[in-house]
């Protein structure tokens, strides 16, 4: 089933003593991650590279996709002709919560 919309953002995160960089997509109708990803760094490549991974993977041409104030993300969609909305608070708030979860758990 495809989803209606979707989530896509980063984040930094401390582990063992290093920031690294957490993306994820979120559904935001089942709050499955449908894809997430950790890098050393931030790049519009590495957003584009997750998006494009999502929509190898998912049939994501009818979905809105929403966004945090982060630039990658909302490069990404642009780049890939997604929908994409910025949104403050709200539904975001569920991938910072899976990324508070990451963070403890290491």
């Amino acid at each position: 089933m495809q989803p209606e919309s979707l989530t896509v953002t980063e984040t930094v995160i401390q582990l063992n003593y290093n920031q690294d960089w957490l993306y994820a997509a979120i559904d935001l109708g089942s709050n499955k991650s449908l894809h997430t990803t950790l890098e050393t760094r931030i790049t519009k490549l590495i957003a584009n590279a997750l998006v494009r991974e999502l929509r190898e993977k998912h049939d994501l041409f009818d979905i809105v996709f929403l966004t945090g104030d982060n630039h990658s993300p909302n490069y990404a969609c642009e780049r890939h002709y997604l929908d994409f909305r910025y949104e403050r608070d709200g539904t975001i708030n569920r991938v910072e919560c899976l990324f508070r979860e990451v963070t403890r758990r290491t």
